[in-house]
């Protein structure tokens, strides 16, 4: 498979290797994840506002939600935390 990549110890010739295939595709799933995340915090978030205002309080209910976005939230800090850490053992 051609890229336009400049040669390097792992692509000669601009052919990439599967490993520079993987870790392209590797790059994109971590985008996609971490925008799902995010999508997925606003939605609850709406939906956390929007059945308040037509249900009325209900305290367990609320703790419940605020408590998953608030799990998601922490995976996205930990995919920043996994994301530095792999940033300064390959660097």
């Amino acid at each position: 498979m051609w890229s336009p990549c400049i040669s390097t110890p792992s692509t000669h010739w601009g052919i990439a290797s599967k490993g520079d295939d993987m870790l392209t595709h590797q790059a994109f799933y971590d985008a996609e994840l971490r925008k799902l995340i995010s999508d997925e915090i606003e939605r609850r978030k709406n939906n956390l506002v929007a059945g308040h205002q037509a249900k009325g309080f209900d305290f367990p209910m609320f703790k419940h939600h605020v408590g998953i976005i608030e799990g998601l939230q922490v995976a996205l800090g930990l995919c920043d935390e996994a994301e530095k850490k792999v940033n300064q053992t390959y660097r």
